[in-house]
């Protein structure tokens, strides 16, 4: 296994991390999508659910990575205090992008507005806290940090945004077009923002700062 995991080529490299990593939940967003019960439904168990899979697909890859001679600050950069600020303004920045997206596509449309696919049941708020820190963590680290690491070896980085945001959209697709339109926003936010920076902790913190603030309205609305 390991010298066929060392023959491979980057490109193969990345094609097996995204099958491993979100080849599942692509499927289950895409069953959902065509699912004629209609909207996904989020309880407790399912955030727990989604939460311990996340962490035993992230062992699997970095094991696979490690085999393949990566090295952790190959992907992901050191804490600095600026990254909490960075990931503030990224999460606050998104809201203003989509808040005017929507409000123009209200005007634009005003009988036609998607309205969110996604149920969310009664959450508790620590059990939110840490599936937000979970999810934010492997998202933002291969959706982003490794996906730009590993294109950079043979590829552009507009080609390595492309397949980030095309690689997290294809994820989201059961909370439907309002869903979509925002993943895609927020894929597009965070990819030039790491294409910038280049540091992942900013889109971590701000990535969690979205999934608890969204959790918690919905599951209290």
């Amino acid at each position: 296994m390991r010298s066929w995991l060392r023959s491979l080529s980057d490109r193969q490299e990345l094609a097996l991390v995204l099958i491993i990593g979100f080849g599942p939940f692509a499927t289950f967003s895409l069953s959902s999508l065509l699912s004629p019960s209609g909207a996904a439904q989020f309880s407790s168990w399912k955030l727990f659910e989604i939460a311990v899979q996340e962490i035993l697909l992230l062992s699997i890859i970095c094991g696979i990575l490690k085999t393949r001679g990566w090295r952790v600050e190959d992907v992901i950069d050191r804490f600095r205090p600026k990254h909490l600020l960075g990931g503030i303004g990224l999460a606050l920045f998104f809201y203003l992008v989509w808040g005017f997206v929507f409000t123009i596509g209200a005007l634009v449309f005003p009988a036609d507005t998607p309205a969110s696919a996604v149920k969310v049941g009664a959450l508790p708020i620590p059990l939110i806290v840490v599936y937000s820190i979970v999810n934010s963590v492997f998202e933002e680290v291969f959706v982003v940090a490794f996906i730009f690491a590993s294109v950079k070896k043979w590829g552009s980085p507009n080609t390595a945004l492309l397949i980030s945001v095309g690689v997290r959209v294809s994820c989201h697709l059961y909370q439907g077009l309002a869903g979509c339109i925002s993943i895609t926003l927020m894929g597009l936010i965070f990819a030039l923002a790491y294409r910038r920076w280049r540091a992942a902790w900013p889109l971590v913190i701000g990535h969690a700062l979205l999934d608890v603030i969204g959790f918690v309205i919905k599951s209290n609305g």
